[in-house]
């Protein structure tokens, strides 16, 4: 069984994750407002923010640490 762990938060690499999500959102929000070349744009910057998300997430995964007992 694997143990219980415990992310490391203060990482600069979690650190952006707050601020990922609010662009993401925006450009989510964005896009329904406009259209044409501009909507493709910010789809575009909407798919990148969720790519780098997915990233962050999996190198926060790879920094996990045991809890100490």
């Amino acid at each position: 069984m694997r143990p219980r762990c415990h992310v490391v938060h203060q990482s600069p690499v979690g650190a952006g994750l707050p601020a990922m999500a609010s662009v993401q959102a925006l450009a989510g929000n964005l896009a329904f407002d406009v259209d044409g070349p501009q909507r493709d744009a910010v789809l575009g910057i909407h798919r990148m923010v969720e790519g780098i998300h997915l990233m962050v997430d999996r190198v926060l995964d790879l920094q996990e640490v045991p809890i100490s007992n």
